[in-house]
């Protein structure tokens, strides 16, 4: 973080204080399913986002974005939503959260880096939040516990910005230890799995297709697994989709229109893939492993159709490599990234495929090595 407390001395004269790294974090199995009490196995990735912090002698609020190289203005009695201040707006959202649960704070100077192609899918709203609430309590030693930090986080995201998350990518950004993660939302089971990367490696393909309004689209399909579950309540006992299986689903033939039916059984045949995909972390069989990845993208194209043909293309054409192990959709609906487990050295397969991706398509695709990642916190 040498060279964000460079650039903080820069812009403010002082030294931070604090400075904070959060990893981003990817969602291998269940996504989407979190919305409604599933299941879902998170990684964090070695992309970090950075977060600076001096404290001011006035109720003054500061934020350099170094993707932006520019600085904006609020002050604690002032917090309102800045229309194309997207990052700045994410600290502004924790700052307020923090208000609103009675903490007093002093006036502050941010900086801000994000060390990743930003595409939905990576976390790093996520990441952005949960550093500026660890910075901010390091800074000035409020009263607050950890849950309370992780709901500040969630709430600055969902409340302040009116975006759709769950709280599966906070806890896995804020407690990875640099390992595999399982969340059950039903049951509030965790388990935490070890991956020994040597000999394989995990790339993440950004595609560039042009982002569609992703809390829309999530929201339409938080939709159609709402409107089952309701339904299924009526007819059976049950809280949420995770006390029902995939089976039950035939009780709403006829009973909802077909097209929410077949996209609420993703969410029933992904919880089975973990379940398996779990034994084959605890076994570090990770041919197994990619053969599970493999099957969810399957799953996330032709049942819930929340690919795109962009998308598609990146995964089959990574699958036609031996090395190649496993390779998914993550993130935006109807854009996003490709995750991919490989044998070490298998990014060079990747590479020879991504020209021919730009002269179909039209998009420049971008590929990049990941591990996983823990939060780190370094004072003056």
């Amino acid at each position: 973080m040498n060279e964000l407390k460079k650039i903080h001395k820069k812009n403010y004269g002082v030294e931070p204080a604090v400075s904070v790294s959060v990893p981003g974090v990817v969602n291998i199995l269940g996504e989407y399913c979190d919305f409604n009490c599933g299941s879902v196995v998170s990684m964090t990735i070695s992309k970090d986002v950075q977060v600076s912090v001096s404290k001011r002698n006035d109720s003054s609020l500061f934020f350099y974005d170094c993707k932006k190289n520019a600085k904006k203005k609020s002050t604690l009695t002032n917090l309102k939503y800045k229309e194309g201040q997207l990052h700045s707006n994410y600290i502004r959202g924790v700052i307020s959260e923090l208000l609103l649960i009675g903490l007093k704070l002093p006036g502050m100077d941010f900086s801000l880096k994000i060390n990743f192609i930003e595409v939905a899918g990576l976390g790093s709203a996520t990441a952005v939040a949960l550093a500026s609430v660890i910075a901010i309590k390091e800074l000035t030693n409020i009263d607050i516990t950890e849950a309370q930090m992780i709901q500040v986080a969630h709430r600055a995201l969902t409340r302040f910005m009116g975006m759709n998350k769950t709280l599966t990518d906070f806890y896995c950004a804020y407690y990875s230890k640099n390992t595999i993660q399982y969340f059950d939302l039903k049951t509030l089971e965790y388990e935490e799995f070890e991956f020994d990367i040597k000999g394989y490696e995990i790339l993440i393909i950004n595609s560039n297709v042009e982002l569609s309004d992703d809390n829309k689209t999530i929201s339409a399909l938080k939709n159609a697994f709402d409107i089952c579950e309701n339904k299924l309540r009526q007819l059976k006992n049950g809280r949420s989709l995770g006390d029902y299986r995939l089976e039950d689903l035939d009780l709403l033939i006829g009973k909802v229109p077909e097209v929410l039916r077949r996209k609420t059984s993703y969410f029933f045949m992904e919880k089975l893939l973990i379940n398996k995909l779990r034994n084959y972390f605890i076994e570090q069989d990770m041919v197994g492993v990619g053969k599970y990845i493999k099957r969810s993208h399957e799953s996330i194209r032709d049942v819930l159709e929340a690919s795109c043909p962009e998308v598609d293309w990146l995964v089959n054409r990574a699958l036609e490599s031996e090395d190649i192990l496993g390779a998914k959709h993550i993130g935006s609906v109807q854009g996003g990234s490709v995750f991919i487990l490989g044998r070490e050295g298998c990014r060079e397969d990747i590479e020879e495929k991504l020209e021919e991706y730009e002269k179909i398509f039209g998009f420049i695709a971008e590929v990049f090595k990941v591990e996983t990642s823990t939060i780190k916190i370094e004072k003056k």
